[in-house]
């Protein structure tokens, strides 16, 4: 599984490497932003394959 994260996400965890995964089935990649929304956090996951998402406040 290989999970990307925004420049918002990686603020957020305080790291600025993430490493690579080469060669993961896009069914098994996830992409990840944090965005303000009336005040509070929240965090957006995507699913690469099928634009699948969820969002947690």
């Amino acid at each position: 599984m290989e999970i990307g994260a925004t420049k918002a996400v990686q603020d957020r965890l305080k790291t600025t490497k993430i490493e690579e995964s080469k060669g993961a089935s896009l069914v098994f990649c996830w992409d990840t932003h944090l965005a303000k929304i009336k005040g509070g956090n929240v965090l957006f996951i995507v699913n690469a394959s099928n634009r699948n998402s969820y969002d947690r406040y």
